[in-house]
């Protein structure tokens, strides 16, 4: 069962954002990881305040993060951060890093 469900929801509105991102990466979560990472504004990825957090999940968890951030974001029409973020990972495994 995902942490998910409604906590996401209402962290905000209790102060509860830090510790939902922490039980969801205690237990290794990552439909919630990708659901907290993009609750807010998704794009333009400069807006989104959590892009250095997608990108240290990326690098932290590689394809078991990946794959729930991009079935998210194929769930919620979000086509183009998809491009974008597969675009970044690209370019950062041949060694180009100034990409965000």
């Amino acid at each position: 069962m995902s942490v998910e469900l409604n906590l996401h929801k209402n962290e905000d509105k209790y102060g509860f954002a830090a510790r939902a991102f922490e039980l969801a990466e205690k237990y290794r979560d990552f439909r919630s990881l990708a659901a907290l990472c993009n609750k807010d504004l998704v794009y333009p990825l400069d807006q989104n305040p959590y892009t250095t957090k997608i990108a240290e999940y990326v690098e932290r968890f590689r394809d078991e993060f990946t794959d729930e951030l991009y079935q998210w974001y194929i769930e919620h029409g979000i086509d183009l951060v998809l491009f974008y973020y597969t675009l970044v990972i690209h370019l950062t495994s041949r060694g180009i890093t100034d990409v965000v």
